[in-house]
């Protein structure tokens, strides 16, 4: 994990998405940190596919983005748009969009010293959850129950009724309280 950001003034610095070529977010976020921007780039370990290959390797959680950590009226972050191995700042209109405050935070506190997302927090059935990444980001569900080592069991409220979820360990993560 990224210890310098614990250290930013709560002044009018926010994250804000970075949209990278596809499979080049490393070598973007290399590029960007040598011009002196603060970078996150959350991964998760994804099983090799291969008989032959063993192990897991780093796959970026959000695919062809990471995030940048900026203040839009005091940073320059028109240099972004022309990195290496980056397309574009996300934004709407003529600024970047800041991303809600918090969830690159969290992101942050549930990885390791290298951006591993580790979401090993011991969940009970009935506890309060937030899902992550896939069809349902955002959203928050009650854990029913692991299926496996790779799946878990959430309960979703739509519309009006509760449905039942199979979905990633790996997009699931305890509610902060």
């Amino acid at each position: 994990m990224n210890q310098q950001v614990f250290d930013l003034p709560r002044s009018n610095r926010l994250w804000f998405a970075v949209k990278t070529q596809p499979r080049r977010e490393q070598l973007a976020k290399l590029h960007l940190e040598r011009q002196g921007y603060l970078t996150f780039l959350p991964r998760m370990r994804t099983p090799a596919a291969r008989r032959l290959s063993k192990g897991d390797y780093l796959t970026p959680f959000f695919p062809s983005y990471l995030f940048v950590n900026l203040d839009v009226e005091q940073d320059a972050w028109r240099p972004i748009n022309s990195t290496i191995g980056v397309l574009q700042i996300v934004k709407f209109g003529i600024s970047p969009t800041p991303l809600p405050r918090g969830l690159v935070e969290e992101l942050q506190l549930a990885s390791d010293e290298c951006g591993v997302l580790g979401f090993r927090d011991d969940l009970k059935r009935g506890d309060t959850v937030t899902l992550v990444g896939g069809a349902f980001d955002s959203l928050k569900g009650i854990f029913e129950a692991q299926t496996d080592e790779q799946r878990v069991q959430v309960l979703l409220t739509m519309m009006s009724r509760q449905v039942r979820i199979t979905v990633k360990r790996s997009e699931v993560m305890k509610a902060s309280k």
